[in-house]
């Protein structure tokens, strides 16, 4: 049995800020983090380092990096925005999904805007197996 005087007072405390120890596996379950300005030295510190691990463990995905980074840089706030919310829909995919979009997207990118809106059309009118036959006509590309 706990007493009411056991109990802390208060709210509940937040996810550590800096310093080793585990994670919570959903970002949903952590308190909001400030804009990077308003980040201690030591919490930038923290993000530059996972950055710089990432970048030095894997030689052969620095160009690409980097290009993600410029265009990130190169959008618009609305460009971000509509990028976050593709994002977000494309984490919440199923490997197959994720397939299929990965391979319109690549095609959309080499069409114009007349030329994407037709096959956006012809997409949503298409049968599964016809989707398919399509898929392995043009298979996602390699970034």
């Amino acid at each position: 049995m706990t007493l009411a005087q056991d109990r802390p007072t208060g709210p509940p405390p937040g996810p550590p800020i800096d310093g080793p120890g585990p994670r919570a596996q959903d970002p949903r379950d952590e308190t909001p983090m400030p804009e990077w300005n308003q980040l201690t030295q030591q919490q930038r510190q923290v993000m530059i380092d996972a950055l710089r691990e990432r970048w030095n463990d894997v030689p052969e995905e620095r160009p690409k990096m980097y290009r993600h980074a410029r265009r990130w840089l190169d959008m618009t706030p609305e460009q971000r925005k509509q990028a976050k919310a593709g994002m977000d829909r494309f984490r919440n995919m199923t490997p197959e999904q994720r397939g299929e979009a990965r391979a319109l997207f690549d095609r959309m990118r080499t069409l114009n805007p007349q030329q994407r809106n037709e096959l956006q059309q012809r997409w949503q009118k298409m049968s599964p197996d016809e989707r398919s036959s399509w898929l392995r006509e043009h298979p996602p590309v390699e970034d």
